[in-house]
Formats: C-alpha cells, structure tokens, sequence
C-alpha cells in the first residue's frame, strides 16, 4: 500500500490541470516526463495530491472513464506514491 506524504510536491514547477466533468474532482493533470499525476478534489477545501509513476495508459483511462471517482479508487489510490501538495 503507498503512503501518503505531506509535504512539498516534487519540484516547483506548477502542472497544468484541466477542469473534469466529476463529483470526486476539479481537475486533474499528468506529466509525462515525470509520469506524475495530479488531481484537485472538490471536497475537504479542494485539496491537491499528486500520484507518482503513473503510466500514461492508467492516466488516459481515468480521463476516459465515465466515473473517473471509481477507477480513482480501483486503479490509483493506494496503488502509487501519493504526496499532498496544498490543503
């Protein structure tokens, strides 16, 4: 099972997120190069965590997905590295 992290994300550059049709998230961001996802949830004062060695194959089904909260639960949460980036 990953942890969870708190502390600063991996480096400062600042990912670029698209808004998601969702009731889990606001938006959600992937860096290929780092393998890195990044997700805003709506709840909890909109925190912002991001997932490390994320495949582009697991990142493109989330946004593909029609309930992207559930394949987030099945396919991501506790599977990869999570750190909290901001409350």
């Amino acid at each position: 099972m990953a942890s969870i992290q708190k502390k600063e994300w991996i480096d400062r550059e600042v990912m670029k997120r698209a808004s998601v049709s969702s009731s889990v998230f606001e938006s959600i961001g992937y860096d290929l190069s780092r393998q890195i996802l990044e997700v805003q949830f709506k709840e909890n004062g909109k925190p912002v965590c991001q997932y490390t060695n994320i495949p582009m194959r697991v990142f493109r089904a989330l946004m593909f997905t029609a309930s992207k909260g559930s394949y987030f639960l099945q396919k991501i949460k506790g599977r990869y590295p999570e750190i909290q980036v901001s409350k």
